[in-house]
């Protein structure tokens, strides 16, 4: 293994160890209650695309990473696309929504999110 790859491994690993101690903190989610968080992916692929070609770190995720952040938003929040979104605010039926936080999920390139998208 390489040493990029290695300090790759490492530094996922303590984000993922990060984001779990800050998921145990009481009312995290709590700011996020009535606004709007849009989500965008330049990319989704697979490990396969990643050993086969260069991509730009940050530029990218895998296809089990977004799979599991898909589930968490599907857990936690009121997923909407970002067409309703502006339907909602040009009738102005936004407060309708605001006791939750609302994703909107957008991506440049659309056919890997589509195709990656959980049920």
């Amino acid at each position: 293994m390489g040493t990029f790859k290695a300090i790759g491994q490492v530094k996922g690993w303590a984000r993922r160890r990060a984001a779990a101690l800050y998921a145990l903190s009481p009312g995290y989610l709590e700011p996020l209650r009535g606004k709007v968080v849009i989500l965008t992916y330049h990319r989704v692929v697979s490990k396969k695309e990643l050993d086969g070609e260069y991509i730009q770190p940050g530029m990218y995720v895998t296809a089990e990473t977004f799979a599991m952040q898909m589930q968490f938003i599907k857990q936690y929040f009121s997923v909407i696309s970002f067409a309703e979104l502006l339907r909602l605010w040009s009738e102005q039926q936004w407060d309708d929504l605001c006791g939750n936080c609302q994703v909107v999920l957008a991506g440049t390139d659309c056919m890997a999110v589509s195709s990656h998208r959980l049920p």
